[in-house]
C-alpha cells in the first residue's frame, strides 16, 4: 500500500513548482481594421508574484513586455499591446518543455471569426494569415479537454480518493457518473455566461472536497459510516458541481469560438470525460494489481487517505491565501 501512496502523492506533486492545475499560457491575436494586431499575452503566475519562464516570439523578435500595458487578473499576468506585424506571423514560445505546460492561442479574424489552436513544445511554430481566414480549428477542444483532465490533478485526486471511498463496482460506476454529470451541468453552465463565480474561492473548496472525502475515507476504516459511505453519489454530484466551474475557468482562458460555442463546449466536455474514464481504467487496474501481490495485512487506504488530505490541505491553504 505504501507504493500506492507513493504513486498518488507523486501525481499530485509533478506539477507542484508551477501551478495548481496546470494552466496553459494564452496568447490572443486580432486583426484590426487599421491592419495591425491586437496582442493578449496571459502568463500563469506562481504564488504573488513569480510568473512561468515562457518567452514568446514573433516573427522571430521576442514579444516586449515592457512596452506593452500589464496587469495582473486571477492567478494570471496579462500584458496588452496594438502593433503592426508583417503576415505571416510566426509565433513560437520556449519554455514549455521545462514547464510542462502548453500555449492557446485565440486568433480573432476581422471577418468575426474566430479559432482556437495550440502549441505543446518549444519546437512548435504556428503561422498565422488573416488574409487566409479560420480554418476549421473546433475540433481541438476534443484535445484540449483531454489534455486538462490528465493533467488537472487536483481532479484527479478527487476522482482518486472517491475511488478508494467506495469498494463496491457498481456504486463506483454510479459514484463517477454521478460526478460526471455535475461537473458537466456547471461546466455548461459557466461556459455559456448563466452561473458566474469567482475562481479563487471555487479553487480553495475544490481543495477542501478532497480533504473532506480523505477523511470519510478514514473514518470508513474505523468503522464509522455516514451519508458519504452509503450515498458516495451524492457526494460526488454535491463536489462535482464546483469541479465543473473550475474546468469552466480554463475554457473561459481559451474563449469559445462564436460561431461554435455549444460544439466546442461540447467537445471539450468530450476530451475531459475521456480523460477522466482512461484514468479511473488505469487505477482500476493497479488497484487490481495491488489488492493481488500486496500481502492483505498491508493493504489499508487509510495510509493513501493521509497522504491525499495532506496534499489537498496543502493546496486548500495556499490558495485560500491568494484571494
Amino acid at each position: 500500500m505504501k507504493y500506492l501512496l507513493t504513486f498518488l502523492v507523486w501525481l499530485t506533486l509533478y506539477s507542484q513548482g508551477y501551478a495548481d492545475e496546470m494552466r496553459p499560457a494564452a496568447l490572443r491575436l486580432q486583426a484590426l481594421e487599421d491592419g495591425g494586431t491586437a496582442i493578449t499575452w496571459q502568463l500563469p503566475t506562481v504564488g504573488e508574484d513569480r510568473r512561468l519562464p515562457l518567452r514568446l516570439m514573433l516573427n522571430g523578435e521576442p514579444f516586449q513586455e515592457s512596452s506593452a500595458a500589464g496587469y495582473r487578473q486571477g492567478s494570471y499576468w496579462i500584458s496588452r499591446l496594438n502593433t503592426a506585424l508583417t503576415m505571416p506571423i510566426n509565433v513560437q514560445v520556449s519554455g514549455l518543455n521545462s514547464t510542462n505546460t502548453e500555449l492557446l492561442v485565440s486568433l480573432s479574424y476581422l471577418d468575426g471569426e474566430r479559432e482556437t489552436r495550440r502549441l505543446q513544445n518549444d519546437t512548435d511554430v504556428l503561422e498565422v494569415d488573416w488574409r487566409e481566414g479560420a480554418s476549421e480549428g473546433v475540433f481541438a477542444y476534443v484535445g484540449l479537454g483531454f489534455e486538462h483532465i490528465l493533467i488537472g490533478a487536483d481532479h484527479l485526486l478527487f476522482v482518486a480518493a472517491l475511488m478508494l471511498l467506495v469498494t463496491r463496482l457498481r456504486l463506483l460506476v454510479w459514484t463517477i457518473t454521478s460526478f460526471t454529470l455535475a461537473h458537466s451541468l456547471t461546466l455548461a453552465a459557466a461556459s455559456m455566461g448563466w452561473l458566474q463565480l469567482p475562481i479563487p474561492p471555487v479553487e480553495a473548496v475544490i481543495a477542501l472536497s478532497i480533504v473532506f472525502v480523505a477523511r470519510e475515507i478514514v473514518m470508513r476504516e474505523r468503522g464509522h459510516e455516514d451519508i458519504s459511505s452509503r450515498y458516495p453519489w451524492v457526494v460526488a454530484f454535491c463536489f462535482g458541481l464546483l469541479h465543473g466551474l473550475g474546468f469552466a475557468s480554463v475554457l473561459a482562458e481559451i474563449g469559445l469560438p462564436a460561431g461554435d460555442r455549444v460544439l466546442a463546449l461540447l467537445l471539450f466536455n468530450v476530451g475531459v470525460e475521456f480523460g477522466q474514464l482512461i484514468f479511473v481504467a488505469l487505477l482500476l487496474l493497479l488497484l487490481a494489481v495491488f489488492k493481488r501481490f500486496v500481502p492483505k495485512g498491508l493493504w489499508q487506504p487509510t495510509y493513501a487517505s493521509y497522504g491525499i488530505g495532506a496534499v489537498a490541505a496543502f493546496w486548500m491553504i495556499e490558495r485560500t491565501v491568494w484571494f
